[in-house]
Parts: structure tokens; C-alpha cells; sequence
């Protein structure tokens, strides 16, 4: 059951367990809509997949192939990481001669958590244990593969790696660290975002709050603050519970005190409560020698999940780069 404190016109929220935060603003553009809306930058990039029509599919496009050639993301287990295959499709997901583990053995990985570097390790082989216990669940998963520790060994628990010295770590720094009055005045000022966000196609949802789950702030490039947020609305009807979740990633200029938040990237989704995706920020990190800012993202979808590359690519301007096959396994 979901609670909530009163504290001025934001109200802390557990949800999943993170804390949330409620603030209240009514909407000012809407129109009905009942499935997932994206942003124009990222909608072709969504559907990167090539639908199966009997020939062999395309290779996944979009995976930036200065971050290396594969993504690690960690699991419930100590050491073992899930091998994510950029260039494999929805149609060839499964196919052995895509996910050979047999060139990332023995290569040399940097771990990051979202407070930044965690540390380095090396990719031991395949994790035999891993993968039985995913065919016992009967769900497709990706390959995994286990990891020795380097040096002092990882700092904390770890969300994602890469090939070292692809990537730098560009730290998050999360509203639940925050004071409770500036946590509050953040959370004001996303809410306040979120109500003047274009492309507002759910009207079912006009006037109902904003629950804000997670804040994360950035340093994108010299002089430039960021944020990724993650907020919902909700429809609390028994008989038909409906939720709204929205990915925002903003910008402003950190020299000047106050300065507004500018949407540079919005990703909806809406339908029943227990099936609409929701979205987990994984890391950010600084990619290649041009160090373009990006965020590895999960998205939940169904059953299942997807991983997406978000990519700085101008001044105020964020797409989605790459999207993952999709896994149904947790």
C-alpha cells in the first residue's frame, strides 16, 4: 500500500523502494491517448528492430561502437554480469553465433554505479550457473559471464560496464540526498517541467498531480546542469488503475542562480498500472574521445527488459541512440 507525508505541497512517496515525491499542477494541454508516446527524436531509434519476414534480420544499428562491443549489466549475482549484444534484433535474439562469448573472455571491463567509476575487472568466462537458473524459469535471457575483481575490487554495488577506456564516469547525484527543503524545491521545479512539456496526448489524465520518483543531476558538458527525472500520474479507479510514466532529461545553465530547466528529452508511457513501462537510470557516462554525455537506461516493458543508449547530441538536444533486444528475464 502506497502512503504519503505532508510537507507543504509535496507530499515523499515510497514506490519500488525508491523515494517519490507529490506535487500537485494542472495541465494546460491534452487530448485522449491510452498507449506509450515518445519523443520525436528518439521514435525511429525505438523501433530499431526489424520485424521478422522470413529472411535474416538486419543487425541492431545505433550502438555506439566507441563504448566497445558489448554492455555488461550486473545481476542478483556477486561477480556475474549480464552480456547485452548491441547488434542483436528482436528477430535474432537467441542465435548463438551473435552472442559468442568466446572475444569477450579475458577482456578487461570498467564498472559503473550511478555515483560513477566503481571500479575494473576481468571477464572470467561463461557463468554456467546463471544460465541454468534462467532456463529454469523458462525465460530468455542474455548470456552471462563472470568477473574477477582488479586491485582494491569494486567499490559498492555496480550497474553497468563497459570495455575499459571507452568510457568516463559522469557521477549522479540523486534528490534523496538532498536536504528535505531542497528536495522539495526540486521536486517543485520537475513537476513545474512536466506540466509544459509539449505533446501532452493523455487528456484522461488533465489535472491529476505529478508523483515525482527519481531525480538525477548531471554535469552534461562545461557551464551545462542536467537532469533525468522519472515521474507519473495516476488514475486510482479499482476497477481500472491507470498510470502515465514520463522520462525527462533537462537542461540550464549552471553559471546563472535559478535559471528555468529546458525539456531536451521526453518519453511516455500509458496504460493499466501493472503493465505500463517504467524506467530505470542505470549510469551516465562520457563516451569516446569526443565524450558525448549519454545515460544507459532500463526500460520494463511487459515481462521484459530493454536497455537504450540516450545520447547528447546538441545543446539542449538528447536522443535515444540504441535500443536493446528485449529480455524476459529480470
Amino acid at each position: 500500500m502506497r502512503s504519503s507525508l505532508r510537507h507543504d505541497v509535496v507530499a515523499p512517496l515510497v514506490r519500488r523502494p525508491r523515494l517519490a515525491l507529490l506535487l500537485a499542477l494542472s495541465l494546460v494541454l491534452a487530448c485522449e491517448h491510452s498507449s506509450t508516446t515518445r519523443g520525436a527524436d528518439s521514435a525511429a531509434s525505438v523501433n530499431a528492430a526489424s520485424a521478422d519476414t522470413g529472411e535474416q534480420a538486419a543487425l541492431n544499428s545505433g550502438w555506439a561502437p566507441e563504448a566497445g562491443a558489448v554492455l555488461l549489466v550486473a545481476s542478483d549475482i556477486p561477480d556475474v554480469a549480464q552480456v547485452v549484444f548491441p547488434e542483436v534484433t528482436d528477430s535474432t535474439f537467441g542465435d548463438s553465433t551473435l552472442t559468442d562469448l568466446a572475444p569477450v573472455r579475458g577482456t578487461r571491463v570498467t564498472l559503473y554505479s550511478r555515483e560513477g567509476q566503481a571500479g575494473t575487472a576481468i571477464v572470467v568466462g561463461e557463468d554456467s550457473t546463471a544460465r541454468s537458473d534462467s532456463s529454469s524459469e523458462e525465460c530468455a535471457g542474455w548470456p552471462a559471464v563472470r568477473l574477477r575483481n582488479e586491485g582494491q575490487g569494486v567499490r559498492g554495488s555496480w550497474t553497468i560496464g563497459l570495455v575499459s577506456g571507452r568510457a568516463q564516469s559522469l557521477p549522479l547525484d540523486s534528490i534523496e540526498r538532498l536536504s528535505r527543503p531542497d528536495s522539495a524545491r526540486l521536486a517543485g521545479e520537475v513537476a513545474r517541467l512536466a506540466s509544459g512539456l509539449p505533446d501532452d496526448t493523455a487528456r484522461v489524465f488533465r489535472g491529476l498531480p505529478y508523483y515525482v520518483h527519481t531525480v538525477r543531476r548531471f554535469r552534461a558538458a562545461p557551464g551545462v546542469e542536467a537532469l533525468v527525472a522519472d515521474l507519473s500520474r495516476r488514475i486510482n479507479q479499482e476497477a481500472n488503475p491507470r498510470e502515465e510514466q514520463i522520462l525527462v532529461v533537462a537542461e540550464r545553465d549552471s553559471g546563472s542562480a535559478g535559471a528555468p530547466w529546458r525539456p531536451a528529452f521526453v518519453e511516455r508511457a500509458s496504460g493499466h498500472e501493472g503493465s505500463v513501462e517504467t524506467h530505470d537510470v542505470l549510469a551516465a557516462v562520457a563516451i569516446g574521445a569526443a565524450r558525448r554525455p549519454s545515460l544507459v537506461v532500463a526500460r520494463y516493458v511487459s515481462d521484459g527488459i530493454v536497455y537504450l543508449l540516450l545520447e547528447r547530441v546538441a545543446a539542449g538536444q538528447w536522443r535515444v541512440r540504441w535500443t536493446s533486444a528485449a529480455s524476459d528475464c529480470g
